[in-house]
Parts: structure tokens; C-alpha cells; sequence
């Protein structure tokens, strides 16, 4: 299981550049706002003047199909283009509000990867969650939650600064499954020490000490930050299950 755990933390990153880790803040509505603008931009021919309003796939098939208007050729081309863009870019609905232009599908297929690796690490800690404990400091932070780290990815730098809200939705329920059940004896055993000087060994309730006191950092962080309201109710769930675990 370890070594499955550690495989799968590899694509916690996958598709992430670098820049984009770094700079990707934690968003909601601007997110959505500015992915629908990338789209509208994308669909638009900027040499015409009278520009069709925007209509689901749906609906322009069904428009096709049932209404032939003398003088629509000139659109009939623009059309058909919105028809076969939004076709490419929006044929996952549960990735709609991401979807943006054409050059984000490559992105969104990525994130399909990185939601992949999230939820296996979910069924693995509903399999066994008590035996699953082994495993929270492979994938939780001890230390600078805050700081983005592509190559050494946890649950949080998910939940933080992944671009996809569904990758963020994920990360949440995870840490759910994680804290809630046996976890809360588990946890009881955690101490915090400040301490400059770090050796080689570091006991697990240390370990689990700095766990619980960075998670507690980021998911305060997330609640001031974040709009969208289902992933807020996973935080405040999250917080709970911290509050009633902490010792």
C-alpha cells in the first residue's frame, strides 16, 4: 500500500507547469468568470459585426435542424463553429466550470488524472481506514502549508492551488475520509514541539503534531479565501473533524 500511495502521490502534479503552481491562487467565481470570457473570446469572430448570442450545443443542433431563414448562410458558418468548438471543449459536464477555450481541453483531461489519483487514495483509506494512518505523512504536510511544492505534492497543496475546482472538491472529501473514524484515537497521540533543530528521526507524534497544526493553517486560510459553497461546506467539515481530533 505504501508503495501504491507513494505512486499515486506522483500525479497529485501531473499537468501542472511550474508557473502555474506558483502563481494559481485559490479562486472561485473570478475563476468561472474568466474561463467563461476565454470561451465567449474564442467563439467570436472579431471581422463580424452581427454576432449571435450564445447558445448551449442543444439548442443550436436544434435550431439547425428546424429552421432554415433566408440571409442566415453568412451565420450558418459561424455556427457551426461555435458547434464543434463547444462540442470539443464541453463534452465532460462535470468539468463545465472549467471549460474554457480549446487550448484548456488538454488541461482539463489532465486534471481527469489528477482527480483519478485523489479518489483511489479515497477508496484506499474507506478500505482500511484504520490501517490507512500509516500513510498520512506520506501524503499531508508538516510543514509550510502555504508554500506551493510541485515535486513533493500532499492532499493540500491539492486542495489549495490546483486550477480545477473538481480536483480542489476531491482533495476535500479525502481529507474527510482521513479524519473521520478511527482517526480521532489515532490522532491522540500527537504532540507539538517548536523546535529549530530537526535530526534525522522524527517520532510519529511529532509527526502527527505538525500535521494537525498545518492543516489547521490551511483550511483557515482556504475558508477566508474560498467562494464556491459546496467546497466550502467540505472545509467547515474538514474543521470539525480537526477540532474534534485535535488533542
Amino acid at each position: 500500500v505504501s508503495g501504491f500511495v507513494a505512486a499515486l502521490r506522483m500525479f497529485f502534479s501531473y499537468g501542472i507547469s511550474s508557473r502555474t503552481q506558483l502563481t494559481c491562487p485559490v479562486v472561485g467565481q473570478k475563476e468561472r468568470e474568466l474561463n467563461l470570457a476565454s470561451l465567449k473570446t474564442c467563439l467570436e469572430d472579431p471581422k463580424k459585426t452581427d454576432r449571435t448570442p450564445y447558445r448551449p450545443p442543444h439548442l443550436r443542433q436544434r435550431d439547425s435542424s428546424n429552421t432554415k431563414q433566408t440571409g442566415a448562410r453568412g451565420s450558418q458558418s459561424l455556427s457551426d463553429h461555435e458547434s464543434s468548438v463547444l462540442d470539443f471543449a464541453s463534452s465532460d459536464s462535470d468539468y463545465s466550470d472549467s471549460d474554457g477555450s480549446i487550448k484548456e481541453t488538454e488541461n482539463i483531461q489532465k486534471s481527469k488524472v489528477r482527480v483519478a489519483a485523489i479518489v483511489c487514495i479515497q477508496d484506499l483509506c474507506q478500505a482500511d481506514s484504520k490501517s490507512f494512518t500509516s500513510q498520512w505523512t506520506l501524503l499531508l504536510p508538516t510543514s509550510d502549508v502555504l508554500q506551493p511544492r510541485k515535486y513533493e505534492a500532499t492532499l493540500m497543496t491539492c486542495l489549495l492551488f490546483d486550477p480545477y475546482l473538481k480536483a480542489r472538491i476531491s482533495s476535500a472529501s479525502t481529507l474527510e475520509a482521513m479524519l473521520d473514524g478511527p482517526s480521532s484515537v489515532f490522532l491522540q497521540v500527537a504532540e507539538f514541539k517548536e523546535s529549530s533543530k530537526r535530526g534525522s528521526f522524527t517520532a510519529l507524534s511529532s509527526s502527527l503534531g505538525h500535521i494537525l497544526m498545518q492543516l489547521h493553517t490551511g483550511i483557515f486560510y482556504l475558508i477566508q479565501r474560498e467562494s464556491h459553497s459546496r467546497l466550502m461546506a467540505s472545509l467547515f467539515k474538514i474543521l470539525m473533524l480537526l477540532i474534534s481530533s485535535t488533542p
